[in-house]
């Protein structure tokens, strides 16, 4: 019975005291002084850590001590050797605002302008055509070849088509010329001419109410052109 008692009790004493063996242990491999008595009827108050200070084990054992003032430090060290970042400069920031201002990039670029006007009045001419031929009249007359006193012969047609290649090609002369004196001059001799036609043809006979409305719209476009053109001083700002 003896034996059993001196038995049990060195097994307490052992699970007892093998946790504080590791603890001072690892204590004396880290290079931290051991830890004090530990009595279970008076333990020591633990001690608040400190927010401002932390210890970090480097990769060869070192312990590293790490504050607020020791990290900003550090950063401001660093700052004048890390990249700059990649971004846009103050010239790049002021042109990005210039062009993205809608006003400077189409209405006052007269090379857009008029890109866009001869394609206006262009589907304008198409349409014209295309409405008049819904016409039961006008239509009976292109099937007879007389239209308002006016045979449609291959010749004519010839001379309608080269004529209809002004307004056509001036949807992409304007990106095209680079001379601005010479677009100047293009877009005078253009809009001035194919106003003259077009005013013309509304004597032709008695026009039809949808034809002078087109034409209406086509005339006011191509005068609008040309006039801007002569107002136009091609190299001033």
């Amino acid at each position: 019975m003896t034996k059993l008692k001196t038995t049990v009790s060195g097994l307490v004493i052992a699970l007892f005291c093998n946790p504080l063996c590791a603890q001072q242990a690892d204590s004396l491999s880290s290079g931290l002084p051991p830890q004090a008595d530990i009595n279970p009827q008076n333990p020591l108050p633990p001690s608040e850590p400190d927010s401002s200070f932390h210890t970090i084990k480097s990769g060869s054992g070192e312990l590293l001590s790490l504050t607020k003032e020791n990290i900003f430090e550090d950063f401001r060290q660093l700052k004048p050797i890390l990249p700059k970042p990649a971004g846009l400069t103050r010239q790049h920031r002021i042109d990005l605002h210039l062009h993205s201002d809608k006003s400077d990039f189409f209405l006052n670029n007269r090379r857009n302008r008029y890109s866009a006007l001869w394609a206006f009045t262009s589907l304008n001419y198409l349409y014209a055509d295309l409405v008049g031929l819904m016409d039961k009249n006008i239509l009976k007359q292109y099937q007879e070849g007389v239209v308002d006193g006016i045979k449609i012969t291959p010749g004519f047609l010839t001379v309608a088509a080269g004529f209809m290649q002004v307004p056509l090609a001036n949807v992409f002369l304007p990106q095209v010329i680079k001379n601005e004196k010479t677009l100047r001059w293009v877009q005078i001799a253009s809009g001035t001419l194919m106003t003259l036609v077009q005013s013309a043809t509304l004597f032709s006979g008695k026009p039809a109410p949808h034809y002078v409305l087109f034409s209406t719209i086509e005339i006011g476009t191509t005068a609008y052109i040309a006039i801007d053109a002569i107002k136009w001083k091609p190299g001033k700002k």
